[in-house]
């Protein structure tokens, strides 16, 4: 079945995310990337931003990693916001947990090092810990949360898949979805 994970309208634009026949499928009426990604008078409410990681892949774009890394700084600006979802495990997620400390928005810290679990601990973040074992067709990730604790299986292979998921999970617990619905749901997540 489909589970609706949020719907926003604003103006002309519309944007929803849901878990549909085990994938999730997110889909706006105007694109949502980084530098332009909001066209004049684009006026979305999001409630959560999750920042994965900050890599090379859209220098094509930006020019360079501090343009592509101010570009994502940006997306945590917003004034509405009430969570940002951090990964520690990027070194601009943990740089960035430090920089809103002070920010009238709650940081939620995910990531699969025990260096992360530690500087979530550090700065009193809720978290969404994973203890990652590689299984024959896919992983298993031990969730340590600050809602509880799981065990979570996925057909999907590698450690930014884990870490995706991770991700994912910690923005539907702050969105109210209950830990095991939340698991149960990512556990159908296939690869796009």
């Amino acid at each position: 079945g489909d589970v609706s994970l949020g719907r926003r309208r604003s103006g002309g634009a519309t944007g929803e995310i849901k878990v549909q026949d085990g994938r999730v499928i997110g889909k706006a009426t105007q694109p949502l990337e980084t530098e332009g990604m909001f066209p004049s008078g684009f006026d979305a409410q999001f409630d959560v931003a999750l920042l994965t990681n900050l890599s090379r892949d859209h220098l094509d774009y930006h020019g360079d990693l501090q343009s592509y890394a101010l570009a994502k700084r940006r997306l945590f600006d917003w004034r509405q916001l009430k969570y940002a979802v951090l990964n520690l495990d990027d070194m601009f997620g943990s740089e960035l947990a430090m920089q809103l400390q002070d920010k009238e928005l709650e940081v939620i810290a995910y990531g699969l090092s025990e260096g992360a679990l530690e500087q979530a601990e550090r700065l009193g973040l809720r978290m969404v810990y994973g203890s990652l074992q590689r299984m024959s067709g896919g992983l298993q990730l031990q969730l340590h949360t600050s809602w509880g604790g799981a065990a979570l299986q996925s057909g999907l292979i590698g450690r930014f898949n884990a870490s995706n998921l991770l991700g994912t999970l910690a923005v539907l617990l702050v969105s109210g979805v209950a830990l095991e619905d939340a698991v149960r749901e990512l556990e159908k997540v296939g690869a796009v």
